[in-house]
């Protein structure tokens, strides 16, 4: 599953060196993962300005491939699930 985000995110990056949420969910349901299985940060601040980073987690069974996009690069790694199940802490999950 890391091996997919990557190379998803990369493709992506390339094209968009800070993309949207909208553009990662889109970029990772492409890649046959779930909807409900992503979640992403906010890609802009609450004032509105883009963010200078955005993270993506897709879980996997017991995992979560956590990706961070900055300035068109990408890196991953794979981190247990939180006890909730969830990949983000919080609320705001895209």
């Amino acid at each position: 599953m890391q091996a997919t985000v990557n190379a998803a995110l990369s493709g992506l990056a390339k094209t968009s060196s800070q993309p949207s949420r909208e553009q990662i969910r889109d970029t990772l349901v492409a890649q046959g993962i779930a909807p409900e299985e992503v979640e992403i940060s906010a890609s802009t601040t609450p004032t509105g300005l883009a963010a200078d980073a955005i993270q993506a987690g897709v879980r996997n069974r017991e995992d979560c491939v956590m990706a961070y996009i900055r300035d068109g690069a990408v890196s991953s790694t794979v981190l247990p699930l939180l006890t909730n199940g969830l990949c983000f802490l919080g609320s705001d999950r895209g």
